[in-house]
C-alpha cells in the first residue's frame, strides 16, 4: 500500500511540475521574453508541421510568440493543437526582429511548437529580446495560458513600475533622516 502511494505520488508530482513558463519584461528600451520548463505531451496525438518558428517573432494580435535558432529561421517545429487559450496578448502585429538564444519554441492560440523529435519532460530554455516597449510592440501586460490535454504554457507579461520623481524625493528624505538619526546617536555616545 505504501509503495502504491509512493508511486502514485511521484507520478502526480512529475506531471504537476511539467509546464513551460514564459516571462516577458521591459528592460531599458527592450522587451525580453524568457522561458523554461518542460511539457507533458500525453494525449496530444501525433505532431504536425504547421508551426514554423521565426528567428525571434511576436504577433500579439493572434497571441503568438516564437524563437528559433534553426539558422535561416522559419524552420518547422513539431506542432500540437492547443485545446484552449486566453487569447491574444495585445493589438500589435507581427514583429520578426527579435534576437533569440536557447531552444526553438513557439506558442499561439492554435498550436504549441517544440523542437522536432521532442519527447515529454525534456527541459527547454529560451530567451528572445525585442527592441521597443510593451506599448510600441502592442503588448498588453497580463497572464495568458495555452492548454494542451495534459499540460500548459503560461505567458506572464509583467509591467514593471517606474518610480515617479516624487518617489525619489521621498527616498532621499528617508535616507537623510536615517543619517541624521545615526549621527545624533554617535554624538550622544561620545558625550
Amino acid at each position: 500500500m505504501k509503495l502504491q502511494l509512493l508511486v502514485f505520488g511521484f507520478a502526480a508530482m512529475t506531471s504537476a511540475n511539467a509546464a513551460i513558463v514564459i516571462n516577458a519584461t521591459e528592460v531599458g528600451g527592450t522587451v525580453v521574453f524568457s522561458g523554461s520548463g518542460d511539457l507533458d505531451l500525453t494525449g496530444t496525438g501525433a505532431p504536425f508541421v504547421g508551426f514554423s518558428g521565426a528567428p525571434g517573432a511576436i504577433t500579439p494580435n493572434i497571441g503568438a510568440y516564437s524563437t528559433d535558432l534553426g539558422g535561416a529561421g522559419f524552420s518547422p517545429l513539431d506542432s500540437y493543437n492547443v485545446i484552449s487559450s486566453t487569447g491574444a496578448f495585445g493589438a500589435g502585429v507581427a514583429n520578426v526582429a527579435g534576437v533569440p538564444t536557447g531552444d526553438s519554441f513557439g506558442v499561439s492560440t492554435i498550436a504549441i511548437g517544440v523542437p522536432q523529435g521532442y519527447t515529454s519532460f525534456i527541459p527547454l530554455s529560451f530567451t528572445t529580446t525585442f527592441g521597443g516597449t510593451f506599448a510600441s510592440l502592442g503588448i498588453v501586460p497580463g497572464n495568458y495560458v495555452y492548454n494542451l490535454p495534459s499540460d500548459s504554457v503560461t505567458l506572464n507579461i509583467v509591467a514593471t513600475a517606474v518610480p515617479e520623481p516624487s518617489m525619489y524625493i521621498a527616498i532621499a528624505g528617508a535616507l537623510g533622516l536615517g543619517l541624521m538619526i545615526l549621527r545624533r546617536r554617535k554624538q550622544a555616545k561620545a558625550e
